[in-house]
């Protein structure tokens, strides 16, 4: 089992951490910690000089006019990373075969299965699973012999929209109370009529983010099966909540096929 956590400026690099993971600016959907074209360049650079595995993310989904730029962001970075992480498959379009092995595909919320995770092994990519699967799921999927890669600690990204929802939504209101970051960006939390938790929801360059109210934390389920885990990721984020949860580890999905409420 091994640690990553995602790259910040003026890190201090630890023992116990594995490798690090640069958010690149124009294409990563990580709200916070992103770094512009030079700065990834730096931080690569300063990860392997410091002896550490590093992990540039680019888990953006790409438009059809954002695809060849897009593939020359990718190319200008090989070589200086270890592994790439992304979401959008287009990337098995340019990226040779034999570099399969640095791919780690990472959509979010779609890797659910044992045999999800073979289909892309067979292709020699690893995968992180799905934030939202209880224990038993878990269990199922490493009963089958599965290595999985899995968030540990952080927040839930619960919808992702490439469009600005929340400037769509002041376009259309008189409320005048939403106003623009200092970086050009919306940061606001979302509160349901009927519920009594505040989601977090960003808006950037890069589309629309709601989060979980809660910090996820798996790391007490992580070390009983850590014999069956790669990389064990923990996010950081700028977001400010004491309030810790295991999500959905101790709950049963009714949508699972074969589910007696299904």
């Amino acid at each position: 089992m091994k640690i990553i956590v995602d790259y910040q400026k003026d890190i201090i690099f630890n023992n116990d951490i594995y490798g690090y993971i640069v958010n690149s600016f124009e294409y990563s959907i990580n709200c916070f910690n992103r770094f512009k074209y030079q700065e990834v360049y730096e931080a690569l650079n300063k990860i392997k000089e410091n002896n550490k595995t590093s992990f540039l993310c680019i888990d953006k989904l790409i438009e059809e006019n954002e695809l060849d730029d897009f593939k020359k962001y990718v190319e200008s970075f090989m070589g200086l990373f270890d592994y790439l992480i992304f979401s959008d498959l287009s990337v098995l379009n340019f990226v040779d075969e034999s570099l399969y092995n640095k791919l780690l595909y990472d959509p979010k919320t779609l890797i659910s299965s044992s045999n999800e995770l073979k289909f892309y092994k067979d292709l020699g990519i690893d995968c992180f699973i799905a934030n939202e699967l209880s224990k038993d799921e878990i269990l199922k999927m490493i009963t089958n012999g599965a290595v999985i890669n899995m968030m540990v600690t952080g927040r839930v990204l619960m919808m992702y929209s490439r469009r600005p929802l929340v400037s769509l939504y002041k376009e259309f209101s008189s409320n005048d109370l939403i106003e623009k970051n200092k970086d050009d960006s919306y940061f606001y939390y979302l509160k349901e009529e009927l519920r009594d938790e505040f989601y977090p929801v960003v808006e950037n360059e890069n589309g629309t983010f709601i989060f979980s109210d809660y910090i996820y934390n798996a790391l007490d389920f992580s070390k009983e099966i850590k014999e069956h885990i790669n990389f064990l990721k923990i996010s950081i984020d700028d977001f400010k909540s004491i309030n810790e949860s295991e999500g959905f580890l101790n709950k049963s999905s009714i949508l699972l096929k074969g589910d007696k409420n299904e």
